[in-house]
């Protein structure tokens, strides 16, 4: 099950959305944080995976497998 977790950088400063009780909010697809900044003005966005691809079979650790690409905050009509 894919679980997203939402980054913001608003001023400089960066952190998780998070709920009402401050634990990051947890996002289910793609569509649900669209949907939740529909109303907002979004500069730029990107999607990041952290793969432990390397891990899970047995080779060493790379510094980093983070993934980043282009995210369309634009719904789809």
């Amino acid at each position: 099950m894919n679980v997203y977790l939402v980054k913001v950088t608003i001023a400089g400063e960066t952190g998780f959305v998070t709920d009402k009780k401050g634990s990051p909010m947890r996002f289910h697809n793609s569509q649900m944080v669209r949907d939740l900044f529909e109303h907002c003005k979004v500069d730029n966005a990107v999607m990041t995976h952290d793969s432990p691809y390397d891990e899970m079979i047995g080779n060493p650790m790379k510094a980093s497998d983070v993934t980043e690409m282009p995210f369309s905050m634009e719904q789809p009509y």
